[in-house]
């Protein structure tokens, strides 16, 4: 896991270190409005306008720029959506109340991934700042980024690659080419909830071989992985780390599930 030190735009809380896994499966694409809309009519779950008197990190269109409302739900991110996208404004509490509603359902160990799997799931075998390879600009054949196409739309954004993917927003699953192990969206289109508590010094250890690692979830922050729509390519790297308090809602937040149980 974690990046070498000479890996461009590498950050500082990326240590390369050495992990070992026990199996696990992934789900091939990020749970979707499709899905979550299913999980949340069956348990009655609610993430609407004012329960718990929040809502989330929306677009505002009329305005063009982002805000915190209580309007912006897994409904309404402030753009449009349709099933087959990814899933937005749902916290991690909620990411895993879906992955628990499932494994009831199925009878099978359901959850989310630990960091370690993610990074693991993502590389699909390779050790280059992208599992395509080096070449940022290759990113809108493999994700949905920020891009020629948001640049279009958000005309001052700077950090964006030449290439455009055709999609301002989320864009639907399976849009793009998927890794090397049949896994889609592992960079771009939505920010995906890891099972772990966010810790900046995760691997530091350099002599230490770490087993199927798990931060145990105490204290506020999760970690984030693989990056977003509106996010530019170095955040869509394999090694890149990101985190967000656990009630945090946003239009550029998902998750995806695993199969396996917690080591």
């Amino acid at each position: 896991m974690g990046s070498p030190i000479y890996e461009e735009n590498r950050g500082s809380a990326e240590t390369r270190h050495r992990v070992v896994l026990s199996g696990f499966w992934r789900l091939e694409t990020e749970v979707t409005v499709g899905m979550w809309r299913t999980f949340a009519e069956a348990t009655n779950y609610k993430t609407g306008p004012g329960y718990e008197g929040k809502g989330g990190w929306g677009f505002n269109a009329s305005t063009g720029k982002f805000e915190y409302g209580r309007q912006y739900t897994w409904e309404n991110p402030g753009f449009e959506q349709t099933d087959d996208c990814p899933v937005t404004q749902i916290d991690w509490a909620g990411a895993v109340a879906f992955g628990a509603w499932l494994a009831d359902e199925s009878g099978l160990p359901i959850r989310l991934p630990t960091e370690a799997e993610w990074e693991y799931a993502c590389r699909a075998g390779t050790t280059t700042p992208y599992y395509f390879g080096k070449d940022a600009e290759e990113l809108h054949r493999y994700g949905n980024v920020a891009d020629a196409s948001a640049k279009e739309y958000f005309s001052d954004w700077s950090s964006t690659i030449a290439g455009a993917d055709g999609y301002v927003f989320t864009a639907p699953v399976k849009s793009f080419k998927p890794n090397a192990w049949g896994l889609y969206d592992m960079c771009g289109n939505v920010w995906e909830w890891r099972l772990d508590r966010y810790d900046k010094d995760y691997g530091a250890n350099l002599n230490v071989v770490l087993r199927n690692p798990y931060v145990a979830p105490e204290g506020s922050l999760r970690v984030l992985r693989g990056g977003s729509w509106s996010y530019s390519a170095k955040c869509c790297r394999s090694a890149y780390r990101y985190n967000g308090d656990r009630p945090d809602r946003n239009c550029t937040y998902g998750f995806r599930i695993a199969l396996g149980f917690l080591p």
